[in-house]
């Protein structure tokens, strides 16, 4: 017969479950401090604000054309070799990653002008 599947680990004590929480609680505190901490909307960043418009646009029309391309060989029925399928797959992957990547950073932008003109009001 095959040997005793080994005993269950012990359930954490209350002690233990208490100590996990707090250093939870204080590591989303500081993490919250770090974002709320001020940032400054320079001379980069306006010049970055002023051309990031155009940027997501272009990111967001190429990760279409990557995705309709793959799409196209989906309903076409036509089997591509595995690797070819593999590298539409990753470039239809990449630009759509590249374009919410640069839109998050056009929303980071948004919200540190609103904080800029906040304070400078």
């Amino acid at each position: 017969p095959p040997p005793p599947p080994p005993p269950p680990a012990p359930a954490p004590s209350q002690r233990q479950l208490a100590k996990l929480s707090e250093e939870l609680s204080r590591t989303g505190r500081v993490k919250k401090k770090e974002k709320e901490k001020k940032k400054k909307f320079g001379k980069r960043e306006k010049a970055e604000y002023a051309t990031i418009e155009a940027d997501v646009a272009e990111l967001e029309a190429a990760a279409a054309k990557a995705e309709a391309e793959l799409q196209e060989v989906i309903a076409s029925r036509k089997r591509l070799p595995q690797m070819q399928q593999l590298a539409l797959v990753n470039a239809a992957a990449a630009a759509r990653r590249a374009a919410d990547d640069k839109m998050d950073r056009y929303l980071e932008l948004e919200e540190m002008l609103e904080l800029a003109e906040e304070r400078g009001a």
